[in-house]
C-alpha cells in the first residue's frame, strides 16, 4: 500500500510540475517519474545538478524529486539526505498537501523536526514601545540576519513592511514608521503583524503568523500617542535674521599740522637778498687729432748689483741641560746586556716529534706480541687435541686421517713459528719503547 502511495506521489509530482517548465533535464526527469522509470529519472536529476546555470529554486526541486524517488525505491537513508538538502536551502519548505501522499509528508515532517531542533528559531513579540516593536528570537538567533515585520490595523486588507537587522542577537527592534498605520488603529488599538526572520541570503528561516491568520497585538493608547509624537516631523528651524551691514563712512582727510610763525631774531641783521642765479653753459671740446699707435721699444733686463747678506747676531735663548747630556760631574749608568737569542737545537726538536711515534710503535709491537703468544697457545692446544685424537684406537679407519695428519704438522709448525715471531716482536717492541722513552727524556731535558 505504501509503495502504491509513493508511485502515485511520483506521478503526481511529475504532473504537478509539468506546466512549470524550468531546466530541461528536470522536466525530463519528471516525465520519466510519471512513467515509473526511476533510475533514468535519477540520472537526469544528477545531470541537471551538474549544470552551473541551475538556479536555487531549481536545485530545491532537484533534491525534492530525488528524495521522492529514493523513498519510492525503498532507500530511506538517501531519501532522508535529499530531504535534509531541501531544508538546508529552504528551512520553511512545505510540500503540497494535495499532491504529496501522506507517507512522504510524514517522513518529511520528521526531518523538519530534526532540522528545527538543530537550527530552529521562534519569534515572540515582547512589547510595543512607541513606534518600535521589540521581538525576541528564541532558539538559534545566529541563523537570522534580518527581521521583516508586516503590520496593519485590524480590518485593513494590506500590510506595511518594515525591516531591521538582527546581527545574530536575541532581541530585535523594528521601527514601524508609517504614520497612517498608527492613526488607523483607532480606539481599539488592535495591531495585526506577521513576523519573518531571514538569513544572509534573504531566505526565510522562521515565521510567526501569516497573511490570513496574523498575530494580533493590543497597543495601549499612551503608546499610540507616543508613536504619533515620535513620527511627527521636527519643526523647521526659524530663519536666522539677516544682519544689514551699516554703510561705510568715507575716511576723513588727514589733518595738516598747524604752521608755526617764524620768529625773527632781534639782534641779528636781516639776511642779504639772494644773488642772481648763474647759468652754466657746457661746451664740447674739439677732438684731438688722431695719432697712429706705435708700440713701445723693448726694455732689456738689467740685474741689480750683488749685495752681501746681513749678519744677524745669535739671539737664541740658552737651553737647559738635558737629563742625559753628560756633564763633568755626571755618571752615566752602564748599559744592560740584552738577552741572547735562544738557540734552536735540531736534534732535540726532532726527538720531540719522533719520541711519541716510537712510543706508539712500541705499544703496537707489544700488542702484536701478545696476540702472537695467544695464537701460539691456541696452536699448541690444537696440536694436543689432534695428537690425542690420533692416538685413539680405530682412528686409522677414518676417511680424513691424511687431513688430520697434515693439520697436526701444520699446527706443529705454527706452534713453533708463532712463539718465535712473538718473541721477536716482543723484543723489538721493548727496544722501541726503551728508545722512545730515552729520546723523550733527552728531548725534554735538553
Amino acid at each position: 500500500m505504501q509503495r502504491s502511495w509513493s508511485v502515485a506521489a511520483c506521478v503526481a509530482a511529475s504532473l504537478w510540475c509539468a506546466s512549470a517548465r524550468a531546466h530541461p533535464d528536470i522536466d525530463a526527469a519528471k516525465e520519466l517519474m510519471g512513467k515509473g522509470d526511476f533510475r533514468a529519472a535519477l540520472l537526469k536529476l544528477e545531470r541537471a545538478e551538474r549544470s552551473p546555470e541551475l538556479k536555487e529554486e531549481e536545485l530545491v526541486d532537484v533534491h525534492w524529486n530525488r528524495g521522492v524517488i529514493h523513498h519510492t525505491m525503498g532507500n530511506a537513508e538517501k531519501a532522508d539526505a535529499s530531504f535534509d538538502a531541501v531544508l538546508a536551502l529552504r528551512p520553511l519548505y512545505t510540500p503540497d498537501r494535495l499532491e504529496t501522499p501522506p507517507p512522504i509528508r510524514t517522513v518529511f515532517h520528521k526531518r523538519t523536526e530534526l532540522y528545527a531542533a538543530a537550527h530552529g528559531l521562534e519569534l515572540k513579540v515582547v512589547n510595543v514601545k512607541g513606534a518600535v516593536l521589540n521581538v525576541q528570537l528564541v532558539g538559534h538567533p545566529a541563523e537570522a540576519a534580518s527581521l521583516v515585520v508586516y503590520a496593519r490595523p485590524a480590518g485593513r486588507a494590506t500590510y506595511d513592511k518594515a525591516e531591521a537587522t538582527t546581527a545574530g542577537l536575541a532581541m530585535a527592534k523594528v521601527r514601524l514608521g508609517e504614520k497612517a498605520l498608527w492613526k488607523g488603529l483607532g480606539d481599539a488599538g488592535a495591531l495585526e503583524v506577521v513576523l519573518e526572520a531571514r538569513n544572509a541570503r534573504g531566505v526565510p528561516v522562521a515565521r510567526a503568523g501569516d497573511a490570513v491568520a496574523p498575530m494580533k497585538l493590543k497597543v495601549p493608547a499612551e503608546e499610540r500617542a507616543r508613536a504619533l509624537e515620535e513620527l511627527e516631523p521636527p519643526p523647521a528651524p526659524a530663519p536666522a535674521p539677516v544682519a544689514t551691514p551699516a554703510p561705510e563712512k568715507a575716511p576723513a582727510p588727514p589733518e595738516k599740522p598747524a604752521e608755526k610763525p617764524v620768529e625773527q631774531p632781534r639782534d641779528e641783521k636781516p639776511a642779504p637778498p639772494p644773488e642772481p642765479t648763474k647759468v652754466l653753459v657746457l661746451t664740447r671740446p674739439e677732438p684731438a687729432p688722431s695719432v697712429p699707435y706705435a708700440p713701445p721699444p723693448p726694455q732689456q733686463y738689467i740685474p741689480p748689483p750683488h749685495q752681501p747678506y746681513p749678519q744677524y747676531p745669535n739671539t737664541a735663548p740658552p737651553q737647559a741641560p738635558h737629563a742625559l747630556t753628560p756633564t763633568p760631574n755626571t755618571v752615566l749608568p752602564a748599559p744592560q746586556a740584552l738577552p741572547a737569542p735562544e738557540e734552536v737545537d735540531p736534534v732535540s726538536t726532532t726527538l720531540r716529534w719522533v719520541s711519541p711515534l716510537l712510543l706508539g710503535g712500541g705499544a703496537v709491537a707489544g700488542a702484536l706480541a701478545v696476540l702472537a703468544l695467544v695464537s701460539a697457545a691456541a696452536s699448541w692446544g690444537s696440536l694436543y687435541l689432534v695428537d690425542q685424537q690420533l692416538r685413539v684406537v680405530g682412528s686409522e679407519r677414518w676417511s680424513y686421517r691424511p687431513t688430520l695428519v697434515g693439520a697436526w704438522y701444520g699446527t706443529l709448525v705454527g706452534g713453533v713459528a708463532l712463539p718465535v715471531a712473538a718473541g721477536a716482536l716482543a723484543l723489538g717492541g721493548t727496544g722501541v719503547i726503551i728508545a722512545g722513552a730515552v729520546a723523550a727524556v733527552r728531548a725534554f731535558i735538553l
